[in-house]
């Protein structure tokens, strides 16, 4: 039996508020899309994401993707 993989991403790194200097986070929602559809078109076939609001800070407000 063949197995299928999944690969997974992460484009929007470290769940933290403090992103490391060398870190280049997609923040707005046109950012994420770039970076989420070049990971698709790299084989990725699943995207797990941390909402941010526009200074960067970790968010549960979703109305910044909306």
């Amino acid at each position: 039996m063949k197995r299928k993989i999944i690969i997974a991403v992460a484009p929007v790194k470290n769940p933290g508020n403090m992103l490391p200097e060398q870190c280049i986070n997609p923040i707005t929602p046109e950012q994420v899309a770039e970076q989420t559809i070049a990971c698709a078109q790299a084989g990725a076939g699943m995207v797990h994401l941390h909402v941010r609001d526009n200074n960067g800070e970790q968010t549960g407000d979703l109305t910044h993707f909306s």
